[in-house]
């Protein structure tokens, strides 16, 4: 799936784009004001890694990183609810 969608590059266009929506919404610019600059960054090596790319989320910057711990696992410690996750994908 990470090759049909276009590769990081594609990946990296989404989060940039994904960074101005989530930012500016009310909800989500709260949870994820701590991601700064190197937001789009992660965003992009956790996408990648959900569809089937390099695994660099989970071994090099996620809160889990070099822990043995999958991307999907380090998300499962936040409180994501269904609201939340459905504003996330809809921009």
């Amino acid at each position: 799936m990470f090759e049909h969608v276009g590769g990081e590059a594609a990946l990296r266009r989404t989060a940039e784009h994904s960074d101005e929506a989530v930012f500016g919404d009310e909800l989500l610019g709260k949870l994820f004001r701590y991601g700064g600059s190197h937001h789009v960054d992660h965003l992009t090596a956790f996408l990648a890694e959900v569809l089937g790319g390099p695994r660099r989320y989970s071994e090099e910057l996620g809160e889990c990183a070099g822990q043995g711990r999958d991307v999907c696992h380090a998300h499962s410690l936040r409180s994501t609810t269904a609201n939340t996750m459905s504003r996330v994908v809809s921009d």
